[in-house]
């Protein structure tokens, strides 16, 4: 009987978790990237030993910026908030300057 019920609450609860439907897969020269998303976001992921989110959009607030990281690097618009020019240097998956971009 107690097999039984754990089985059951097993697949509701598998049921009722959103899986990652990957949506694109590409390889480059360095590594695999893939394009995954979830009713709710959309990830850029860097598929090397194992799935690590690169950008994540969140669909319902595409100028949210998802991660704490991303945020607090606009931290640096405490000490200059007007700045001349911005230098970024990497883009993953583009959010930081398109954030930039949205302010300035």
């Amino acid at each position: 009987m107690r097999i039984s019920v754990f089985i059951c609450l097993f697949f509701v609860v598998n049921s009722l978790i959103a899986a990652d439907e990957e949506i694109h897969r590409e390889k480059s020269l360095n590594r695999n990237i893939i394009v995954k998303q979830n009713d709710q976001r959309r990830c850029l992921v860097f598929a090397v030993s194992s799935d690590r989110n690169q950008t994540c959009v969140d669909l319902r607030e595409p100028k949210r910026l998802v991660f704490p990281y991303t945020q607090m690097t606009l931290g640096g618009l405490l000490l200059n908030p007007n700045p001349q020019r911005i230098l970024v240097i990497g883009l993953g998956g583009g959010s930081i300057p398109t954030a930039l971009s949205e302010l300035f």
